[in-house]
């Protein structure tokens, strides 16, 4: 089972990605497009035929570094045993703490999409 965290005041991050995570599966019609794998982010975007888009991110340091506190407003959303982030601006965004890292899941995919069956559905891949 997957348990998520806020990471409000945690200070049990990592300074760089040891854990690779990536999303178990993906949305029908959708293939990874491109992957970014860095010492502090890792991003991977996913596209379909009718060019929509979505991206799963795996980000280093404070989950309050990677919120959008500008002209949005965000939403708090439960997920498993924790709290993430739920903003919605040109495309939603879902934001969640686990394992010392930051996630973020944004694109046209709807809340519930995002809450229920990604932000629980992701594994660790590989230690770098």
């Amino acid at each position: 089972m997957v348990m998520a965290e806020t990471g409000s005041g945690d200070s049990n991050y990592h300074e760089y990605i040891e854990n690779v995570y990536v999303l178990s599966e993906t949305l029908d019609g959708y293939e990874e497009i491109s992957r970014t794998d860095g010492k502090r982010s890792n991003f991977f975007e996913y596209s379909n035929k009718e060019n929509n888009y979505y991206t799963f991110s795996q980000m280093v340091g404070e989950i309050n570094n990677w919120i959008d506190n500008n002209d949005s407003q965000k939403e708090l959303c439960k997920i498993l045993d924790g709290t993430g982030y739920f903003q919605q601006k040109k495309s939603n965004y879902l934001i969640w703490a686990y394992d010392g890292y930051v996630f973020k899941l944004s694109g046209d995919i709807s809340k519930n999409e995002m809450i229920h069956h990604y932000a629980a559905d992701f594994q660790h891949i590989a230690s770098v």
